[in-house]
């Protein structure tokens, strides 16, 4: 229990009398040294690479950000995070009437710039709002990371990590790919919580992955890319999306290998990928938004994903 003794420290926490740590909320802060004495409940995002380190203080950036709950750094009011995870200056401009409702709060401007580009954070009255409109909730039963389709995805992913390390192009546009994929699949040294890549039963089979828990049932940062076992990366019947050639056909080795490396282009944040592509609200699918995105992986690996079709 903390104990007040009216001393107000680094960042406003309250400085324990007895312990001599600062007391952030969710856990206790070692004073001049910007770590906190346990992990952070949070997973931070691939796309910013300090917020994987669970013990700094401010994604190591205590300049420019704060964190007064111990759960994730934040800019100053009235400021931003971009979708790369650095701080700005101006605040994101919020579409007229799209947080109707909204309870006005210190941290608002970076709320809702969570909300409508990550779709993390809304408020239970707010259904979940992304750049690519308004997403459908997904329910993922019988999920799994240890049986054999779990297996043959993680195996996929594993070889994708060597195939774009290969590939200028493809290495470029996801940029920490290698850093990304070593995380997803628990290795060791690389601050992990263990195995976040597996498979799962979809409510939705025109969904054939996803990337994050976001828009999910499952439990926030519990996974990072679960596949539809009823999807096109599994099944011939099933649709790979809009914006795929014509040759590329559910079930084959390049429809595997193009619904990993979207998925990653998601987590990474990759330049040009909108967000959110997945089903609308009215269950209707982002048709433009998933055409582009396809394309766009298309354009910047499709030798990768030609090489895993033969």
């Amino acid at each position: 229990m903390v104990t007040p003794n009216g001393t107000e420290k680094f960042t406003g926490y309250l400085r324990d009398a007895e312990t001599g740590l600062d007391y952030a909320d969710q856990r206790y802060e070692v004073q001049g040294t910007g770590r906190f004495m346990t992990a952070d409940k949070m997973t931070g995002k691939l796309g910013n690479p300090g917020s994987l380190n669970r013990y700094a203080y401010a994604g190591d950036d205590p300049i420019n950000a704060y964190d007064p709950s111990g759960l994730y750094a934040q800019c100053p009011p009235g400021t931003y995070t971009d979708p790369s995870g650095f701080c700005c200056e101006a605040a994101p401009t919020i579409p007229t009437g799209i947080i109707s409702g909204w309870a006005p709060n210190p941290y608002a401007y970076q709320q809702e710039f969570d909300c409508i580009w990550y779709g993390e954070g809304c408020p239970s009255f707010w259904p979940i709002q992304t750049q690519g409109g308004t997403a459908k909730t997904i329910t993922i039963t019988n999920l799994s990371t240890t049986n054999a389709r779990a297996v043959a995805v993680q195996n996929d992913l594993r070889w994708l990590q060597q195939a774009i390390d290969a590939d200028p192009a493809c290495s470029k546009w996801l940029s920490g790919s290698d850093t990304a994929i070593s995380f997803m699949l628990g290795v060791a040294g690389t601050g992990s919580l263990g195995m976040m890549v597996g498979v799962g039963t979809f409510s939705d089979n025109t969904v054939n992955a996803v990337e994050g828990t976001s828009g999910t049932n499952l439990s926030p940062g519990s996974m990072l890319i679960t596949v539809n076992t009823n999807g096109a990366f599994f099944s011939a019947q099933a649709s790979v999306g809009y914006g795929v050639p014509a040759g590329i056909t559910g079930g084959s080795g390049a429809a595997q290998a193009l619904i990993l490396l979207h998925e990653l282009a998601h987590a990474l944040e990759a330049a040009g990928f909108i967000a959110n592509d997945g089903p609308m609200a009215n269950g209707q699918p982002n048709v433009a938004a998933q055409t582009a995105n396809n394309q766009l992986v298309m354009q910047n690996c499709g030798n990768i994903v030609n090489l895993a079709g033969h």
